[in-house]
């Protein structure tokens, strides 16, 4: 009973904040939601979930918004309390590297082993 009264809160809260926010902070809220991984979706944005716990976001998002929070508050919190998975591209630190210029390696590596197959088929020629 619990769990639907705060699924039905979560769903009411958002669109009346929302119509309560400025073009601004709406365009704001957008960004946010857009930035954000849904916990329960896979491969969806906060923003294009509807899962009840991106309804629960979406509604922590405009509240904090409405208070007059910046994005990088916003942003900092909800990780602090997800964790760093919360975000949907994850930030370029070191033990995250791999991640991000890994497959810019492995195509180096590719066009490498073309070019030499390509020499020594030429050589052989």
């Amino acid at each position: 009973m619990r769990a639907m009264t705060l699924f039905l809160l979560a769903l009411l809260s958002a669109p009346l904040a929302a119509q309560q926010m400025s073009a601004s902070q709406r365009h704001l809220y957008e960004a946010i939601a857009a930035e954000l991984r849904c916990p329960a979706s896979v491969n969806l944005t906060v923003l294009e979930s509807q899962a009840p716990i991106a309804f629960e976001l979406k509604a922590r998002i405009a509240e904090r918004l409405l208070e007059g929070a910046s994005k990088e508050t916003v942003m900092a919190e909800l990780e602090q309390r997800y964790g760093p998975q919360i975000r949907y591209r994850p930030a370029v630190e070191a033990n995250t590297w791999l991640l991000w210029f890994g497959p810019l390696g492995l195509f180096c590596l590719l066009v490498v082993g073309v070019l030499i197959g390509a020499r020594r088929s030429n050589q052989t020629e």
